[in-house]
């Protein structure tokens, strides 16, 4: 009887290794396809002036600062760092955070769900704060002022929207001059070598005309009915129109996507959003496992007929973005 809980507990602990090898280590195998694409970091140079942004095929990454999160099998949904995303010519950034406390008082960091982003592979990485990422955008529109950024805000994580946008504006208000933070969406001239600011929290202090641009979508979970694709949501000064079903598997989050894209261009509508993102249908996916297929099928297909959208991925590389922003120039 002995021998045998011993067998047990040895297979015990050695399932748990495997397990946690699985879980923690395995997605630090996840390579990044660092391909050069020449001007990649300047494309934006080649756009009028007068075009309105929503006007722009435009690259974008979902859950931007996920290269290196907590229980990153479940919550990394990017194999790089958004100074590179920014240099392979990703403009829309998906930004989460949420409020931490301090010995020195509150601030801002990344999160993913209720996954902490860090700035390195262990698990005692420094987190990643929005100082650490403002410092890149600015650094980056420094070097390339014909750019602008789409800086696409979201609470997370907690409940208390006075305090996160109070502490957001706080940090904007250190440098307000790289921001536009106009409430209407505007045009190339407006927002060259700046950030872009959409929130998609509500503008409870009241900041108004300097509260930033509203984007709002009802959750699109949609495993249930995998017929679902995108959604007409009507804005204060613009109509939007999202596709974001994110508990699709690979297979009906192609349908959607290539549905969704269809059914937007037959829409009135002044922007377009739509991601390639999903969690896949278990309650915690593994995002990577279908950004494999869903990318690899987004490079194979055509776009040459689709209507100026902005297309959010997940493992995003310089080639991907390349597909999307040369739909401005053909």
């Amino acid at each position: 009887m002995k021998r045998i809980l011993q067998k047990l507990l040895i297979g015990l602990i050695t399932l748990i290794i495997v397990v946690v090898l699985y879980v923690f280590v395995s997605p630090l195998l996840i390579r990044h396809s660092y391909t050069k694409v020449e001007n990649s970091a300047k494309w934006m140079a080649r756009a009028g002036d007068d075009m309105l942004i929503s006007e722009l095929y435009i690259p974008g990454t979902h859950d931007s600062g996920s290269d290196y999160a907590d229980l990153a099998y479940f919550s990394k949904c990017q194999s790089s760092g958004i100074k590179a995303q920014l240099e392979e010519g990703y403009r829309y950034l998906d930004v989460r955070l949420e409020i931490e406390e301090t010995k020195t008082g509150s601030r801002l960091i990344f999160c993913h769900g209720f996954c902490k982003c860090r700035r390195g592979p262990w698990p005692w990485s420094p987190v990643l704060e929005l100082e650490d990422v403002l410092r890149e955008c600015y650094a980056f529109l420094d070097d390339n002022p014909t750019e602008t950024i789409v800086f696409a805000v979201k609470m997370e994580q907690g409940s208390d929207t006075e305090a996160f946008q109070k502490l957001l504006h706080e940090y904007i208000n250190k440098d307000p001059d790289r921001w536009y933070l106009s409430d209407t969406i505007p045009r190339m001239a407006e927002c060259r070598g700046r950030l872009v600011l959409f929130r998609r929290y509500e503008d409870v202090c009241n900041y108004g005309s300097k509260s930033g641009i509203q984007l709002f979508w009802a959750d699109q979970g949609g495993k249930e009915d995998t017929s679902l694709n995108a959604v007409l949501e009507q804005q204060d000064k613009y109509k939007l129109i999202v596709q974001d079903r994110y508990k699709y598997n690979a297979s009906d989050k192609w349908k959607a996507f290539l549905a969704g894209l269809d059914y937007s261009a037959m829409i009135d509508a002044d922007l377009r959003i739509s991601f390639l993102s999903t969690n896949g249908t278990p309650k915690f996916g593994h995002p990577y496992s279908y950004a494999k297929v869903l990318n690899k099928n987004f490079l194979l297909n055509d776009f040459s007929k689709l209507v100026p959208t902005w297309m959010i991925l997940d493992f995003s590389n310089a080639v991907m973005a390349e597909k999307v922003y040369d739909l401005n120039f053909r």
